[in-house]
């Protein structure tokens, strides 16, 4: 069962990437803790070179493209919601 924001964030965007490029079996999800002024305030994470950041206060999603653009961003609570009704579809 997934309790914390940041394993339902690691499911659905192996979901995202998986929906865009094919993910090898050994493919590693990178996952960085972001501080700021030596508070935690989100975390990053990347899979084949897409990667997406989570802002805890702002509870907003960033997702970049594997060219290093936005390509969307959008509330945690749209970005975990189901496939059919995410902007992440």
């Amino acid at each position: 069962m997934l309790n914390h924001p940041a394993d339902k964030i690691r499911e659905s965007f192996r979901e995202y990437v998986a929906q865009r490029v094919t993910i090898p079996a050994d493919a590693i999800m990178l996952e960085t803790t972001l501080i700021r002024d030596g508070m935690y305030c989100g975390r990053r994470f990347a899979l084949e070179g897409y990667c997406v950041v989570y802002f805890v206060e702002e509870q907003q999603i960033k997702m970049y493209s594997p060219a290093g653009t936005v390509e969307f961003s959008c509330p945690l609570a749209t970005f975990l919601s189901p496939p059919s009704q995410s902007i992440a579809a």
